[in-house]
């Protein structure tokens, strides 16, 4: 399986589950595929395409999971 396909699999096991833990925040498998996918609606909306990277720069933090996040 692949990675986007074997995370997949882990929300829909246990969405509500820790998949990202940094001092106080907390974020689950559902809720990180549920932020990774309006992320990635959105970048689609201002024109990215299939298989077309897009660079995407912000601050070392929890949040750089979700733009990592092959959803």
């Amino acid at each position: 399986m692949c990675i986007h396909e074997l995370f997949e699999a882990q929300v829909q096991k246990a969405p509500e589950t820790a998949a990202v833990v940094c001092d106080d925040e907390r974020q689950s498998y559902g809720e990180l595929d549920r932020r990774a996918n309006r992320l990635a609606h959105h970048v689609i909306g201002l024109g990215a395409k299939p298989e077309e990277p897009v660079a995407i720069c912000l601050e070392r933090t929890p949040t750089m999971v979700v733009v990592c996040c092959p959803c």
